[in-house]
């Protein structure tokens, strides 16, 4: 074997060697920019999807809040209904009684 050849074949692959990491390099860049691309993606999926949460939330607690005042009236509905009842028996005596009063009255 010759010496030259041994010295072209060093610089062939030192060539090689030297355009394989210019090449990995840029697949590097690329993988790199996409990765940033795609975390960027995902955090703005994020951010939506935390503002749908936070809507949601804030909805539930309205739907809360009508549910606790709607219970509150049925409590104080189911309070008052009694009270009522016995009103109404009272009126309806006072109005009989006036009735045969009048009656009374008026027939003789």
């Amino acid at each position: 074997m010759c010496g030259g050849d041994i010295g072209t074949t060093d610089e062939s692959l030192q060539t090689t060697i030297h355009e394989m990491n210019i090449t990995t390099d840029k697949i590097d860049q690329q993988t790199i920019h996409q990765v940033i691309e795609t975390t960027n993606m995902i955090d703005q999926i994020n951010d939506e999807l935390n503002q749908t949460i936070n809507y949601i939330n804030e909805i539930t607690e309205m739907i809360h809040n009508e549910q606790n005042i709607t219970l509150n009236e049925i409590n104080e509905t189911n309070t008052i209904q009694p009270i009522l009842e016995t009103t109404l028996s009272s009126l309806n005596n006072i109005l009989s009684s006036s009735i045969e009063s009048n009656l009374t009255t008026i027939s003789s």
